[in-house]
């Protein structure tokens, strides 16, 4: 039943792509366009490949708003600014009976993103993306474990420990994205792109304890990094 219905909505879906006959550009002289997206690429996977997990999830930003301008001048060619913004919290806990110990993981991360795009319609249904982004991601976990110690006093019984793990990391940086876009219709259309991103990250952990012997020193660390994202992820923008 999954299957057949897949199918039919990639039926409609082609059929629209195919019976729109307008462009996404006017004749003018001057217009203002919006595009509010979002990542697709879980869908577009399950729509296409049924479950496959051979596609990654490489973009954060799961909402994508853009603002752009154009002119009869240069009808070919729209430019405006973009923003894009990544939300995730992951959750997860344990319990060893046999060792008398529970343990609870929470990660959550945030990734902003804010650039200027030029689009560059180079056929019907084509547009050349392309521009330069800043981008700002921050990362927090911790990890909770609560271990029984043998007691010093009778009755000797086992007294809780509890030990909390604190991480946090933050990332800035910029560089030039490339990409194209498809138009179903004047309404409707999917895009993707790569991205050349140089990028400095801050961070630190500590170690809180019960145990008074457990006395772990804060540390801090840096990183630098230039890194190459593949237009594995497809987002589904809405044009108004």
């Amino acid at each position: 039943m999954k299957k057949y219905t897949f199918t039919l909505c990639f039926l409609a879906l082609t059929f629209l792509a195919f019976s729109q006959s307008d462009t996404l550009f006017g004749n003018r002289s001057f217009r203002i366009q919006g595009q509010v997206g979002i990542n697709a690429t879980s869908f577009i996977k399950n729509f296409i490949v049924l479950n496959s997990s051979n596609i990654p999830d490489v973009s954060p930003y799961s909402i994508n708003v853009k603002g752009l301008v154009g002119f009869k001048a240069i009808p070919s060619f729209m430019f405006g600014p973009r923003f894009g913004v990544g939300y995730l919290q992951r959750e997860s806990s344990s319990n060893n009976e046999a060792q008398d110990n529970e343990r609870s993981d929470k990660e959550k991360s945030r990734d902003y993103r804010l650039g200027l795009e030029v689009q560059q319609i180079i056929s019907k249904r084509f547009t050349l993306l392309y521009g330069i982004d800043y981008v700002y991601g921050m990362n927090e976990s911790s990890t909770i474990t609560t271990t029984l110690r043998p007691s010093p006093n009778p009755p000797f019984n086992g007294i809780p420990t509890r030990t909390e793990t604190k991480s946090d990391f933050k990332t800035n940086g910029f560089g030039p994205f490339l990409g194209i876009q498809f138009a179903i219709n004047k309404y409707l259309v999917l895009s993707t792109e790569a991205a050349l991103i140089k990028q400095e990250g801050r961070g630190g952990s500590r170690t809180i304890s019960d145990n008074p012997n457990n006395t772990i020193a804060p540390t801090f660390f840096q990183s630098k990094s230039t890194e190459i994202t593949l237009p594995f992820f497809i987002n589904c923008n809405f044009v108004f």
